[in-house]
C-alpha cells in the first residue's frame, strides 16, 4: 500500500488580474426575509415532484448550523442495492448513507465543502474507486480510496496541500478518455484549478496545469469525462462550460442560465450532469432546480420538490445524480440534493440529503419536450 499523506509541491500557474465582484444577496439560511421571498418566487415554478426518501440528519452543534452541502455517489458494481450516498459537512466531515438514507459511516476530521466520486481509476497499474473533497481547514485537496464495500478509512490516503493563500471551496473529479485523472478546486475569488493527479513508481504525484478565472464568486462544478468538458456556475450570473481540449482557458455561457431566464433566481449552486446530453441545477434563490439541454445549449424546464412521504427541499446547495439499475425502487437511478432546511413533523431538524427517482426527471423532461 502506497504510503498515506506524501507531500508534494503544487506548481501554480501566476493568477490573471481580474476584479472580483461581491455578493450582496443574503441567503436563506441566513436571513427570514430571503427565505419567505424565496418560497414565494418558488410558487413561480409549475412543476413539482416529491422525495422518495430522506437520508439521517448530519451531525453539528446547532440545529441552524448550515452544514450539509454536497452528494456523490458511490456504485457497487458487485451488489448494486449496496451502493452508497456521500454528504459532506462543512462543519465536520463526511457522511455515508445507503439507498434508504440510514447512515453506515461518519468520517469526523475536517470541514469538507464538496465531494465527488471517481471509479476504476488506474493508477501505477493499480485501479482505485475514489472519493474527493475540498478541505477547507487544512486548505487542500483530500483523496479517499472506497474500499469494496463502500467504506473509506477515517483519515484521507492522499493529501494534496493548496497553499496557505488558497482557500478551497468547490471541487470535481475528473477521468478523460485517455484514463487520466485529475481534481478541479475553486475558490470564492473565481479562481479555478485543474490539477494532475498520478502515482508512478510508488510516487504520489500531483501538478497544477490549468488555471481558469472568472469574474465572482464561484462553487457548483462538474465535469463531462466523455465529451472533456468543464461546468462551472458563477453563482451570481450562469453558468460556464469550458472546453478542456481547448488551450485557450475561453468559455461559452450555458444559454437560459443568467439572469435573463426568470425561472432561476441566484445563486446557481450545484451541477450535475443527466445523460445523455443534459444538466439540472439548483437555483437556491427560489427553492428550484432548472433543467438544460446540453446538446440544443438550451434551457428546458424547471421543477421545486414538495413535501409527501418526507418534507420537501429548500435552498439546495449540492446535487448529484446516477443513472443505472439500483435496486427495485430505483431502476434507472436517483437525484440526490441537499436539503438546506430539513423538517420533520413541521419541526426544523438538522439538515440532510433527499433521494428521488430519477424516473421522475426523465417523465418530465419528455413531457417538456415532446408534449
Amino acid at each position: 500500500m502506497i504510503k498515506k499523506f506524501l507531500y508534494f509541491i503544487i506548481i501554480f500557474i501566476p493568477l490573471l488580474s481580474c476584479s472580483v465582484s461581491k455578493i450582496s444577496k443574503k441567503e436563506a439560511v441566513y436571513d427570514k426575509k430571503s427565505f419567505e421571498q424565496a418560497l414565494v418566487e418558488q410558487n413561480n415554478i409549475k412543476h413539482s415532484l416529491r422525495a422518495d426518501a430522506e437520508t439521517q440528519p448530519v451531525i453539528s452543534d446547532n440545529i441552524t448550523d448550515d452544514c450539509a452541502d454536497d452528494p456523490a455517489i458511490w456504485y457497487n458494481s458487485k451488489f448494486p442495492e449496496k451502493s452508497i450516498v456521500f454528504g459532506s459537512n462543512k462543519k465536520r466531515g463526511i457522511h455515508s448513507y445507503d439507498l434508504t438514507g440510514k447512515q453506515k459511516q461518519f468520517i469526523s476530521y475536517a470541514k469538507i465543502n464538496n465531494i465527488d466520486i471517481r471509479q476504476n481509476i488506474v493508477l501505477d497499474n493499480k485501479e482505485y474507486d475514489i472519493l474527493g473533497g475540498s478541505n477547507k481547514s487544512d486548505k487542500s485537496i483530500d483523496l479517499f480510496i472506497i474500499d469494496s464495500n463502500g467504506k473509506v478509512k477515517n483519515k484521507p490516503d492522499f493529501t494534496i496541500g493548496l497553499g496557505e493563500n488558497f482557500k478551497p471551496y468547490g471541487f470535481c473529479l475528473y477521468k478523460n478518455p485517455k484514463g487520466q485523472f485529475f481534481a478541479f478546486v475553486n475558490d470564492k475569488k473565481g479562481n479555478v484549478f485543474q490539477i494532475k493527479i498520478d502515482i508512478k513508481n510508488n510516487k504520489f504525484l500531483a501538478k497544477t496545469i490549468k488555471k481558469f478565472k472568472l469574474n465572482s464568486q464561484v462553487e457548483g462544478m462538474v465535469a463531462d469525462d466523455k465529451n472533456e468538458k468543464l461546468y462551472v456556475a458563477e453563482e451570481d450570473f450562469g453558468i460556464h462550460i469550458f472546453d478542456l481540449k481547448n488551450p485557450n482557458n475561453k468559455s461559452e455561457i450555458l444559454n437560459g442560465s443568467t439572469k435573463d431566464n426568470t425561472k432561476i433566481r441566484f445563486d446557481i449552486e450545484g451541477i450535475a450532469l443527466l445523460p445523455p446530453h443534459y444538466l439540472v441545477a439548483s437555483s437556491q434563490g427560489n427553492f428550484t432546480y432548472a433543467i438544460f439541454d446540453l446538446k440544443e445549449n438550451k434551457y428546458i424546464t424547471s421543477f421545486k420538490i414538495k413535501s409527501n412521504i418526507v418534507d420537501g427541499v429548500e435552498d439546495t446547495d449540492g446535487l448529484e445524480i446516477y443513472t443505472g439499475y439500483l435496486n427495485k425502487k430505483y431502476p434507472k437511478g436517483i437525484l440526490v440534493v441537499q436539503d438546506g432546511f430539513n423538517f420533520d413533523k413541521g419541526k426544523l431538524n438538522f439538515q440532510n440529503f433527499k433521494i428521488i427517482d430519477i424516473r421522475k426527471i426523465n417523465k418530465l423532461i419528455k413531457k417538456t419536450t415532446h408534449p
